[in-house]
């Protein structure tokens, strides 16, 4: 990959978990207006701790991926090939 293919996909996963992330807060304040209401949110709160796992794995990916460029950096300014970790 190219670091122009590297940057698309890290925006692409900063994309991702904003949206996630917006959803989680509207999803909050549906369960806040619900529980004022008495309503069930058994199913909205289970949603809400799924959607809460997949932020946290998107953010993992990315967190892998950066370390991954950062040994490819280091190996690259170490004048050692990409290949050897």
């Amino acid at each position: 990959m190219t670091h122009a293919d590297d940057d698309a996909y890290l925006l692409l996963i900063d994309r991702h978990i904003e949206e996630l992330e917006q959803r989680l807060d509207a999803l909050r304040e549906l369960i806040v207006e619900m529980a004022a209401s008495d309503e069930d949110t058994a199913s909205q709160s289970e949603l809400m701790c799924t959607l809460v796992r997949a932020i946290a794995s998107m953010k993992a990916i990315k967190a892998k991926e950066l370390d991954a460029l950062f040994d490819a950096d280091r190996g690259d300014q170490a004048g050692l090939p990409k290949w050897i970790s």
